[in-house]
């Protein structure tokens, strides 16, 4: 069987089990054929003819500072004829793909000052990256990669993601990865609040007195999934059978 993959972010890619995009490292592209077999799998089991699945994504530097942490996210169709439909959010500045950074605080006594004495770190244009990009970020920086199995959620979040995506790449929205000053007014967000804000649930920003001091990461990712688990957005007859650990959990590469 072979699978077609619409890769809808920055922009759109296709490829198949035999033609990749060799634009791309080969452990990129081995990574999305790995998460493609396993949709395929699953989707073969369901009692659905045509079915919904989210892959979520986290990156880590080695010291887990902000600055080298980013949260992404694929939301995948597989229609009638066992076709694969990806959409990507991966909300990054629009010049990260050339410097490789975003600005951000490095620990508790920066994050404090911002608060008192405003952020040095501007809003900036922002871009969607696609999930190869956002992998082939990880990899050839020497990042951490974690991955999450992927897991059955309803059609209408998968609607909700696309909807997000043309809504980030209409460019009213910036990004800035402290958001805690622009984020009620939608003037800029950061990564995870790109997925999590997709409808009116909007996520909390969770760690220690609700500050979201800490949660980026694995942590920022590891709070999406329990904002769409808490919301329902995650079908837990579908996804019956899998142990909780690889639900909830997530595998290093």
């Amino acid at each position: 069987m072979i699978l077609t993959l619409s890769l809808f972010a920055a922009r759109s890619e296709s490829f198949s089990k035999d033609t990749l995009d060799t634009s791309f490292p080969g452990r990129a592209n081995r990574i999305v054929r790995s998460l493609a077999k396993t949709i395929a799998e699953d989707h073969i089991r369901s009692p659905a003819s045509s079915t919904y699945h989210l892959v979520l994504f986290a990156v880590e530097g080695e010291e887990n500072y902000p600055k080298d942490s980013h949260s992404f996210a694929s939301f995948v169709y597989v229609d009638e004829q066992d076709q694969q439909h990806w959409a990507t959010i991966s909300w990054l500045p629009e010049t990260f793909a050339d410097e490789g950074e975003v600005c951000a605080f490095d620990d508790i006594g920066d994050a404090i000052g911002d608060t008192i004495w405003g952020s040095p770190c501007d809003p900036v244009v922002g871009k969607n990256y696609s999930v190869r990009e956002s992998i082939d970020f990880a990899l050839e920086r020497g990042k951490k990669l974690a991955i999450w199995r992927p897991i059955f959620i309803p059609p209408e979040l998968h609607t909700f993601a696309k909807q997000r995506i043309k809504y980030l790449n209409s460019g009213v929205v910036k990004y800035v990865a402290d958001d805690r000053n622009t984020r009620k007014r939608e003037e800029a967000i950061n990564c995870i609040h790109a997925i999590g804000d997709m409808d009116e649930s909007r996520m909390s920003y969770g760690g220690f007195l609700g500050s979201g001091y800490k949660v980026w990461g694995i942590k920022g990712t590891r709070h999406i999934w329990k904002h769409f688990y808490k919301w329902d957005w995650i079908l837990e007859s579908y996804n019956d059978g899998f142990p909780e650990e690889t639900l909830d959990g997530y595998r290093l590469n």
